[in-house]
């Protein structure tokens, strides 16, 4: 279209000159003349001056264009690898190269400088950066629908966290009572078999001393028993620990010996 319309132009400005020479200088001023060519060149350099900007803008916008389809694809690939603030950055910055190109055929339509061909050009470039900035603001959507799934998962984490915390001290509290239990048990039991070790060493240190030997009298058995029974009281008592147990046996075992 541009083409046809500097070719009109000069070839305007052809007859007009060839009429220069044609015609009676008595119908025609010359310093007329010289301004209607002159206005044809003015003209014909405006129309060259625009197509050049026409065709500038137009292959800097599908430039832009091509490098946001790329951006936005790459973008839409990398949606479950990256993390959610690179993608955010990402279509960010992409949504912002948009908004460049916008206001940019937005001055270019206010000068007004292009003739119908080239506005319909930009009108299908307007159309399909409409079209590029949707594809973005759904991607937008998708991560910020997946920042909320983070979010959710994160606090329900925490919750868990918490939970297990709670689940963790109530543990180690009941560990501690089932040890403190245990200790107050065998403790219990310690003394139990100190307490019956020591009765029968009482009972044994009651009866009388037995001489002799032959068949034992009964006496001598008997004591002897209770020192033998307070000895394995004594025993047990140590197996669990007591402090005290092991003197107490070896008072059993010497008060036996002296007792043969």
């Amino acid at each position: 279209m541009e083409t046809c319309k500097i070719i009109i132009v000069l070839g305007l400005a052809g007859l007009l000159l060839q009429s220069c020479g044609q015609k009676d200088t008595s119908n025609m001023d010359l310093s007329e003349l010289q301004r209607e060519c002159e206005m044809l060149r003015q003209d014909r350099a405006k129309a060259l001056e625009n197509n050049v900007e026409a065709q500038e803008l137009i292959d800097n916008i599908f430039a832009s264009i091509n490098s946001i389809s790329g951006r936005t694809a790459s973008l839409e690939h990398s949606l479950e690898e990256n993390t959610s603030d690179d993608n955010r950055q990402k279509a960010d910055e992409i949504a912002q190269d948009i908004t460049l190109i916008k206001e940019k055929i937005e001055r270019a339509e206010e000068l007004e400088k292009f003739d119908k061909s080239t506005k319909m050009v930009i009108a299908k470039l307007k159309a399909t950066i409409e079209q590029k900035q949707k594809e973005v603001d759904e991607l937008k959507d998708i991560i910020r629908e997946k920042d909320e799934q983070i979010s959710r998962l994160d606090n329900q984490v925490s919750s868990l966290d918490n939970e297990l915390g709670q689940t963790n001290q109530q543990l180690m509290e009941s560990n501690a009572a089932l040890a403190d239990t245990r200790e107050k048990l065998r403790e219990s039991e310690i003394n139990s078999w100190i307490s019956m070790g020591d009765e029968l060493i009482n009972a044994a240190e009651t009866l009388p001393k037995v001489k002799g030997h032959g068949n034992m009298k009964p006496i001598k058995k008997a004591k002897l028993l209770f020192i033998i029974k307070a000895r394995n009281c004594y025993q047990k008592a140590y197996q669990l620990g007591s402090s005290v147990a092991s003197s107490k046996i070896s008072y059993a075992e010497s008060l036996y010996r002296n007792n043969m």
